[in-house]
């Protein structure tokens, strides 16, 4: 099972954006990657953990206006404050794509 560390919405339907690390189109082969895969979310400073479904994945375009509105919504800042963030934290990341992941809690 994997492990994202990443603080635990409370909805028992929620999304979170991840960095990718290699460029390449999408097909229609791996659109579903991953769907239906169990994975633990850790908070790194309470130590609380969820198990969820990953109920869906999307790669979207760090210059649309798309993703503005979803870094809002999920992590109440802007874009930029968001990427330079992932940066920091992930290395090599592919700068111009996210992917948004949504799970439902088990």
């Amino acid at each position: 099972m994997n492990e994202i560390r990443h603080g635990i919405p409370r909805h028992d339907y929620f999304a979170i954006l991840q960095p990718i690390y290699q460029r390449g189109g999408t097909d229609c082969a791996g659109i579903g990657r991953g769907i239906g895969q169990r994975h633990k979310l850790v908070n790194p400073y309470m130590k609380e953990e969820v198990i969820a479904t990953l109920v869906c994945r999307r790669t979207i375009y760090t210059s649309s206006a798309e993703f503005e509105a979803l870094a809002y919504l999920l992590y109440g800042v802007d874009k930029d404050t968001l990427l330079e963030q992932l940066r920091t934290r992930y290395e090599g990341i592919v700068e111009e794509l996210v992917e948004i992941w949504t799970f439902k809690k088990d």
